[in-house]
């Protein structure tokens, strides 16, 4: 039984109004998505159709497809390492195979791709030296072709390729390595890194659907560089050295600059390819939270930048008021006059006491005659 009738009707009067103002907002998004224009790709990837692509890998790399920054991600990719040979102690040269290359404006990072050998979760033990471990497996807990620890596979990619970009280049070219661990759907995974701390540019992440944690991982790095170290033409000459070249049959491993500025990556010949930011800006995510175990110390708050329109002035000295600096130099040079007058006029007080000599009216000068009561005492220090 309702008690209160017109409160009931009053209710119901505003719950219909707010479906319809719903209703309008639904329509206008609709209107809007259907106007706008189709999304453009901003991530290229390369080698994602060989034959040896694991589960894993594919994974990350439909996760690194969402992305809407300028990037290009390549599989497979083969990359010299120079190692030392353990008998000989000399430096042999070979190749790696680096699971993804992802080649950023700001940076690049080489990804190696560990899936679980068996379906379960829990902690992963993952130091940066040592042996991986997981309750539950025994031995490597997760797949390696090469063996050992995934950090130092990782880390020789990464120095195998910053020297290859180097010499391709001529530039200095900053390279990352991260390992990113593929868990089970529906088991939850954490890491336990150990004592150890990863070294800047290196860790170990999850990976999730859309590759969240290495954007903010990498979002983190790129705000402590400043400059734009990978252009499109530097992009294309290290693919170029590669093999990964714009004469290539196959589609799936060809690529050229006019594609790289197409998609988004700054080119020093800009004004020769289109320029799609105009139809099809590129956005960037909100940045995430800054993690407090990658920031050293806190960054200083921005200095409001000045109204053009009012630009500070300097405040203007009042009228008729003196110079504070003119005004010591003139006291200064006041008291070495004083000192130096003073100090003559005692050097010269003996002469004052001597009559001076009259001025001679004729060719011949008068004798001078001394004062009553003999010649003058002589001070000391003076002569006589």
């Amino acid at each position: 039984m309702v008690r209160n009738p017109a409160r009931a009707a009053t209710s119901a009067a505003r719950n219909t109004r707010k479906f319809l103002r719903a209703l309008d907002a639904r329509a206008e998004a609709d209107k809007a998505t259907a106007s706008a224009p189709p999304a453009r790709p901003t991530v290229r990837v390369l080698g994602a159709n060989r034959d040896n692509l694991e589960d894993t890998e594919a994974q990350v790399l439909a996760a690194l497809r969402g992305w809407n920054i300028p990037a290009v991600a390549v599989s497979g990719a083969k990359v010299p390492v120079t190692r030392t040979d353990p008998i000989t102690r000399e430096k042999v040269t070979s190749s790696a195979d680096a699971d993804i290359l992802l080649i950023l404006p700001h940076g690049a990072i080489a990804i190696e791709v560990k899936g679980l050998v068996r379906r379960l979760g829990g902690v992963l033990y993952c130091p940066l030296q040592g042996d991986w471990s997981l309750p539950g497996i025994p031995g490597d807990p997760v797949h390696s072709q090469q063996g050992g620890n995934p950090c130092q596979q990782a880390e020789r990619v990464m120095y195998g390729f910053k020297n290859f970009a180097k010499t391709a280049t001529n530039t200095k070219v900053f390279v990352d390595a991260v390992v990113m661990v593929v868990p089970w759907e529906g088991l939850p995974l954490t890491l336990d890194k150990g004592p150890i701390p990863m070294p800047p540019g290196q860790d170990v992440l999850i990976a999730d659907p859309t590759a969240a944690e290495l954007f903010a991982w990498y979002s983190r790095r790129a705000r402590r560089r400043k400059d734009i170290i990978w252009t499109a033409e530097r992009v294309a000459t290290v693919l170029d050295a590669l093999g990964y070249t714009s004469t290539n049959r196959d589609p799936d491993t060809r690529t050229s600059v006019a594609e790289l500025a197409a998609l988004g990556f700054p080119s020093t010949t800009a004004a020769a390819w289109p320029t799609p930011e105009a139809e099809y800006p590129v956005t960037m995510p909100a940045d995430p939270a800054p993690d407090p175990r990658d920031t050293a110390r806190p960054a200083r708050p921005a200095r409001p930048a000045p109204s053009p329109a009012r630009a500070p002035k300097r405040p203007q000295r009042a009228a008729g008021r003196p110079r504070r600096g003119l005004a010591r130099l003139a006291v200064a040079v006041l008291a070495w006059a004083g000192l130096f007058g003073g100090g003559a006029a005692l050097l010269t007080h003996h002469h004052d006491l001597t009559p001076s000599v009259p001025t001679p009216t004729s060719t011949q000068a008068p004798t001078p005659t001394e004062p009553a009561g003999g010649p003058a005492a002589c001070y000391p220090l003076q002569p006589c």
